[in-house]
């Protein structure tokens, strides 16, 4: 995923081209690398006036569906990243009160893997970008997307970034296809040793096509958080 590769700076459609084409150079394609995924930081700050997410233009000029089919072209998969919230954790567009109009949005852009976070989401202290005394159950607002990326026309990969809140792991598996089981892997050492902890206590709840997500393995590298093909 680009996020950790760059920041917001890394959410473009060359980064996406040039990660794809490594994967191919490299052989990672060949030993089971799958999806080239961009993180926050694609659409514009505003939704258009038919409410739909846009493309940064600067950052795809050609417009999304043209990246997804030259990466479908090389053999490969295309993801995106989205929010449970109003706002992204970057404080982009978020998918509160429009699941459905998206879902439908990335199934016509051809997107296959969909990352939802959980920024700017039901909050007792106000709306903040990471509450600690949340209003409600994640679980809610993820079958809310679920069921949109299930009507949308197409299969999509769903990732639920909840966090590890309100024990994903007894419900993901019905919700979507992998769970962030913790906060986030930031880097160090100490980072690892927390998520694996956590993870083994609980690596029974991971199957075929469902299973624990522990955040990325952060290299020193221009390839960062390159996805593994889920089979």
């Amino acid at each position: 995923m680009t996020q950790n590769q760059g920041g917001c700076n890394a959410a473009t459609a060359a980064v996406a081209l040039n990660t794809a084409n490594a994967f191919i150079s490299l052989g990672l394609k060949d030993a089971g690398y799958t999806y080239v995924n961009i993180d926050d930081c694609w659409s514009n700050k505003n939704r258009d006036g038919s409410g739909n997410l846009v493309p940064d233009p600067n950052k795809f000029p050609n417009g999304m569906k043209s990246l997804t089919d030259q990466i479908h072209s090389m053999g490969l998969k295309f993801g995106l990243y989205g929010d449970a919230g109003t706002m992204t954790c970057g404080g982009y567009p978020g998918s509160q009160g429009h699941e459905t109009q998206d879902a439908k949005l990335l199934a016509s852009w051809g997107v296959d893997y969909w990352k939802h976070d959980n920024c700017y989401t039901p909050c007792n202290s106000g709306e903040q970008q990471t509450c600690s005394n949340p209003a409600g159950n994640t679980q809610t607002w993820y079958i809310t997307m679920r069921d949109a990326l299930s009507n949308s026309g197409r299969p999509i990969f769903y990732s639920l970034c909840n966090w590890g809140r309100d024990n994903v792991w007894t419900w993901g598996a019905n919700v979507g296809n992998s769970w962030r089981m913790s906060v986030d892997n930031w880097g160090s050492w100490a980072d690892v040793v927390r998520i694996a902890s956590a993870a083994s206590p609980i690596a029974s709840y991971s199957a075929p096509h469902g299973f624990n997500d522990l955040d990325m393995m952060v290299a020193k590298s221009s390839l960062c958080k390159i996805g593994r093909a889920h089979v």
